[in-house]
């Protein structure tokens, strides 16, 4: 074989090599993160279902051309780290817990991301917020609301709350005195005796992990022994 034609043998085969050749892969577009609305960062939820238990509702901001969030909810020793793929038509912009996904008392960051219709990669994750499940608040039961009461050393009640919540802190309080006490019951007698004049008084749970439950509404009661 000629040397010219073996010279244009191999320029053909090596512009059939660049013809076939696959174009580079380029990188996929990704959304910026969205903006978290709720829980909000700190937010304490109260534990309403039966074992103490809750299911937020976690909503975030609109990101254009979404096709997929992806949620993860975590603890601090990552024995709750849970992950889901939300599309986007199915949930929009929220998500519910369900009865198998609720959370116990404890402490809990989340976060969010997104990936484009038609795309695989994800963005980048939303800067988490903290939030925390807790043991409801209380309903006090005695002294009624707005009472006067004669009994100067007078037993304060309430219900129990969802949960294993074997403390409780009580705080009775005037412009002269606000004690913070703590009980095991549902119930805590005052053995100091009151003064006449009006009072206030709330209840909070403690949760048996340690954590803090809402306050309870305010009652006054009166004493006029």
């Amino acid at each position: 074989m000629k040397k010219s034609s073996l010279i244009l043998l191999i320029a053909g085969l090596l512009s059939l090599i660049v013809f076939i050749a696959p174009p580079p892969t380029q990188a996929q577009a990704t959304p910026n993160p969205p903006t978290l609305l709720s829980p909000t960062n700190g937010e304490q939820i109260p534990a309403t279902l039966t074992g103490g238990k809750a299911q937020p509702t976690f909503t975030w901001s609109i990101v254009d051309g979404i096709g997929d969030w992806r949620i993860n909810i975590y603890n601090g020793d990552l024995s709750v780290n849970f992950f889901k793929t939300l599309p986007q038509i199915t949930y929009g912009q929220s998500y519910t817990l369900l009865d198998t996904e609720a959370l116990g008392f404890g402490n809990y960051q989340w976060r969010i991301r997104a990936r484009y219709s038609g795309e695989t990669t994800w963005g980048t994750w939303s800067a988490p917020f903290a939030f925390s499940v807790v043991p409801k608040a209380p309903v006090l039961t005695a002294p009624a609301n707005g009472a006067t009461i004669t009994d100067n050393t007078p037993t304060l009640t309430w219900n129990n709350v969802p949960g294993n919540t074997p403390n409780w802190q009580v705080n009775y309080y005037n412009g002269t005195i606000n004690p913070f006490v703590e009980t095991g019951m549902t119930s805590y007698e005052i053995t100091t005796p009151l003064a006449d004049g009006t009072y206030n008084w709330r209840v909070r749970a403690q949760s048996l992990n340690g954590i803090w439950g809402l306050w309870s509404a305010v009652y006054t009661f009166t004493v006029a022994a």
